[in-house]
């Protein structure tokens, strides 16, 4: 059934043509020693009956199909299956979530309770990829839906899709051969992947969901029509929003900043160009350099997107940050909180996006939010939720507006292009801008323990207190340390932006 890439060799498995049970052929006890080779198997493919001598069942983990081979006796061709018995209900697997998650991963936890190691599955949409680490090793990726639910992130070891004219390919349907490792990676995790891929035809899918009693629809998502409103009142709405004031009682609300940033954005589009303003707390982006913002096959951290967002930003204005980012994700309902944390739901997922759990120097782990290709052109779609676009002319007004703020040339470069000088902090830019006032330095307060080395489970705490959105004052007075202790810990562990 399966014929897949390990170690140099293959990992072989099968269906027991008698009981209908899973078997995996090994090559010793010690699974990282256990692939076979490929002189045993390369005469054979996918589908074929074969008759092998096995000297007893191995299984190690959660590879309960594990049979030790006997490499001295060759196996021998008996025939081949039909796709039609295989699209039969004797095969494929009726379980609501891949290995008891949505996920590409499971942890220790989950990989006890599951009841062996593979599956095969009829999924759609199914869409490979591949990229180059920085060592120049190539990883190649799926997603794919099933049941209803997106899968990304899954790795493909199938020999034929790992060649460079299948690399990227999409499909309707297919039927996939899914396994698990006998051990974790490095991390702790154990990490599903495709063993085999094999194309469906539409009358074969038709088939197999007929097996399977119907195809599960996922529901799309769609945004509501459109509707005339009352812009007077949209207007008023949303300025008094910008102040995080109740639009309607005038109560003070409980909103992040970004929030607060984004209804004034809209506030100031709906008052029109002629009103317009240098607002120093908005991002602004030439419209024409948006496409300069590529995506890339490789999953990105909120940092590395605000980083290409910022790449083309013009320099006055704030930057983009990863908590911008977040919090843009968040609003539309593709990451929710759990625990204080921000990880994607089931729509999230949809979109693309995931999340890994690293590890600090010191042995805590927490979670990593990853966006891949479909979530970085969602969010280039909605770039004006977190930016100002502009025109050539009004980019033109805002660099002269700047230079007379500062007592400044006006540049001679290109509207867009940037200076080779420093970017001022906020200027005033005249009697049109939204004044803001200075922010208040935290308070650089120096406990008993600054400077002293942490220790894992203080660490630990410092996690868990970030990520329930304690302010930085309140947490340094927690540990006895500065605030710039503080917030340097959290730009080591990655959960700070540095500025």
């Amino acid at each position: 059934m399966t014929k897949s890439y390990k170690n140099g060799g293959y990992c072989v498995a099968g269906f027991d043509t008698e009981t209908k049970e899973w078997i995996r052929l090994v090559a010793s006890e010690d699974p990282a020693r256990s692939e076979l080779p490929k002189s045993l198997f390369d005469g054979f493919d996918y589908l074929e009956i074969l008759e092998v001598e096995v000297l007893r069942p191995v299984p190690y983990g959660c590879q309960r199909e594990n049979f030790l081979m006997d490499l001295t006796v060759p196996p021998v061709r008996r025939g081949r299956l039909a796709l039609s018995e295989l699209l039969s209900g004797e095969y494929l697997s009726r379980e609501k979530y891949l290995f008891g998650n949505p996920f590409s991963f499971l942890n220790e936890e989950e990989i006890a309770r599951v009841g062996g190691s593979l599956v095969l599955i009829k999924a759609e949409n199914l869409r490979l990829g591949y990229y180059r680490d920085e060592e120049n090793r190539m990883h190649y990726r799926s997603s794919f839906t099933y049941r209803g639910r997106t899968y990304s992130e899954i790795s493909v070891t199938d020999p034929v899709y790992r060649r460079d004219e299948l690399a990227e390919t999409e499909l309707e349907a297919a039927l996939l051969v899914v396994s698990l490792p006998g051990l974790p990676y490095s991390n702790g995790n154990f990490y599903k992947f495709i063993d085999k891929l094999l194309p469906l035809r539409a009358e074969d899918s038709a088939r197999a969901d007929r097996t399977l009693g119907g195809r599960t629809e996922r529901r799309p998502f769609v945004l509501p029509p459109k509707r005339e409103i009352d812009l007077p009142k949209a207007r008023r709405f949303l300025s008094l929003l910008a102040e995080k004031k109740h639009p309607e009682t005038g109560e003070e609300l409980d909103m992040p900043e970004a929030y607060a940033d984004m209804f004034g954005y809209c506030a100031r589009r709906l008052y029109g160009p002629t009103e317009s303003a240098v607002d120093p707390r908005a991002v602004y982006i030439l419209r024409s350099r948006v496409g300069e913002i590529n995506t890339t096959q490789q999953r990105l951290t909120a940092s590395a997107l605000a980083e290409r967002i910022n790449a083309v930003r013009e320099p006055y204005g704030k930057k983009v940050t990863s908590l911008m980012i977040a919090e843009l994700f968040e609003s539309f309902g593709l990451l929710s909180r759990e625990s204080g944390k921000r990880l994607p739901d089931e729509l999230g997922t949809t979109y693309d996006i995931s999340y890994e759990i690293r590890h600090s120097p010191n042995g805590v782990t927490y979670p990593i939010v990853l966006y891949g290709q479909r979530a970085q052109a969602f969010l280039l779609d909605n770039i004006e939720a977190i930016a100002t676009l502009l025109d050539e002319e009004t980019a033109k007004r805002y660099a002269a507006a700047l230079a007379a703020a500062t007592s400044a040339e006006p540049p001679s470069e290109q509207a867009g292009e940037k200076s080779a000088e420093s970017e001022p902090a906020a200027p005033s830019l005249g009697p049109d801008v939204v004044r803001i006032p200075p922010v208040t330095r935290a308070s650089n307060y120096r406990g008993e323990l600054a400077g002293k080395p942490w220790t894992p489970d203080e660490e630990g705490r410092l996690v868990r207190e970030f990520m329930s959105r304690l302010s930085l004052e309140k947490i340094a007075e927690r540990h006895k340390r500065s605030v710039g202790g503080i917030r340097a810990r959290l730009m080591k562990l990655g959960l700070l932006e540095g500025e």
